[in-house]
């Protein structure tokens, strides 16, 4: 019986090794081989197709509706000129007398003629090995295989070749594979309280996916170890990840996951000099604090309730970026150049008590607290003037402002129950006073 943990994945002696993960590389005994692959085109097409389809082959009515428009292109004939002109550059290789593409019964085979020689392609090993694992019987077994998956996923399936109709069929097959693979390794490893090898496989995950529910496996690995420090750092990573450096908003969805993997490191206990290192800045700083959005979004929420009960005056500016006709800038490193120099301006022109944040990539929000519409005034000019003196006539700064005490007011069911508190307060007080 095949041993089904028997994983090879180096290329050696006389083999001819296709990598298809994240990249598009062939090489024949370890060297790089004598064909244009990176040319791409329908012939490169049709070796890749005939090296991933191996011993059983493929029928001629899959090559061409695989390589082919049927409704405007004779298939037929096209499929036959694209076999010759491949015949042709494997003849001119190093490959010419070792394999040779044959046809019987409609079905095209590439067929090796040099008993030494092995044909070998990540994508299809990556499909063995997860079968083989969803076959094994041990858990040691599994795990081995699953990772092997997992080291030879680099990517996605052939991304030179982007648009072609079984390239993307096969891309998501293979993404869909991968997943399965890190979630059921995770879940064996923290079976055994492998965590270190799920914090060295979520980070390769990270690179290639940046997914939240691959911070999540690392933090409650990182937790499990007792490295809080690390876990904190890997959580203010993933914001930087998902929004702080990007601009973008991400879904609803993804703020919820975000908040939840925070509140992980609530439940993570520390001594008293551990919880005030990672409380207090890093660095100091004299100007505004910039915080991630859905930092920035707990900061505003208090700031409102504050202005409701009449104890803060905050004031919410917007901050909109134009080019010098006034209109969305579309060169991405334009924009990202302007909205550096916003950032900063935005950092120097507030106090140490205010704070904004990056809501897109032309936009920013500021916290003013205790400010009167007067001085926004001011400060508006402020940050007009130094952008103004920065970038010139290039670029237009949009500056809209909202006093939070015109926000738009509670609901009519909170103003009802402040109401009740606040008459409860006073009929307690009354009866306090009344004993006294």
């Amino acid at each position: 019986m095949e041993n089904d943990c028997d994983v090879k994945e180096e290329t050696e002696g006389k083999e001819l090794y296709v990598c298809t993960l994240g990249t598009l590389d062939a090489r024949y005994g370890g060297e790089p081989l004598d064909i244009p692959l990176s040319a791409g085109g329908k012939v490169i097409q049709l070796f890749l197709l005939l090296i991933w389809a191996g011993k059983e082959g493929i029928s001629r009515v899959k090559l061409q509706d695989s390589l082919y428009d049927r409704k405007n292109t004779d298939a037929a004939n096209a499929l036959r000129i694209t076999v010759s002109r491949l015949r042709k550059m494997l003849f001119q290789s190093i490959l010419q007398d070792k394999i040779k593409i044959e046809v019987y019964k409609s079905t095209y085979y590439l067929n090796v003629y040099d008993e030494h020689l092995k044909i070998r392609m990540d994508a299809v090993l990556m499909d063995n090995y997860y079968q083989q694992s969803q076959r094994a019987e041990t858990d040691t077994c599994r795990q081995q295989l699953l990772e092997s998956v997992c080291r030879l996923y680099n990517g996605d399936f052939l991304p030179v070749m982007s648009g072609e109709a079984w390239v993307e069929s096969s891309r998501s097959h293979y993404q869909d594979v991968y997943f399965k693979s890190v979630r059921e390794a995770c879940a064996l490893m923290a079976r055994h309280r492998d965590y270190e090898k799920i914090v060295k496989l979520c980070d390769t995950a990270l690179e290639i996916y940046p997914l939240v529910e691959w911070v999540e496996e690392k933090m409650e690995a990182l937790l499990s170890l007792k490295r809080y420090g690390e876990a904190l750092k890997a959580y203010e990573n993933a914001l930087s990840m998902f929004i702080g450096e990007t601009g973008n908003i991400p879904s609803d969805y993804v703020l919820a996951r975000l908040k939840q993997v925070g509140a992980q490191l609530q439940n993570a206990s520390g001594g008293i000099e551990d919880i005030r290192k990672s409380l207090e800045e890093k660095e100091w700083s004299a100007g505004a604090y910039y915080c991630s959005y859905p930092g920035f979004i707990d900061c505003f929420r208090r700031e409102n309730r504050l202005t409701e009960r009449g104890r803060r005056k905050g004031i919410l500016i917007i901050c909109t970026i134009r080019d010098g006709r006034d209109c969305p800038i579309e060169n991405q490193i334009r924009l990202q150049e302007y909205s550096d120099i916003l950032n900063q301006v935005i950092h120097d022109s507030l106090r140490r008590g205010d704070i904004y944040t990056k809501y897109s990539p032309d936009q920013f929000l500021i916290m003013a607290s205790d400010l009167k519409k007067d001085k926004c005034r001011m400060i508006e000019n402020r940050i007009a003037n130094s952008m103004r003196s920065r970038c010139g006539q290039k670029v237009i700064l949009h500056l809209q402002n909202v006093d939070l005490g015109e926000w738009g007011g509670k609901s009519e069911e909170a103003e009802k129950l402040q109401k009740r508190r606040d008459a409860g307060k006073r009929k307690r007080s009354k009866k306090y006073y009344m004993q006294r």
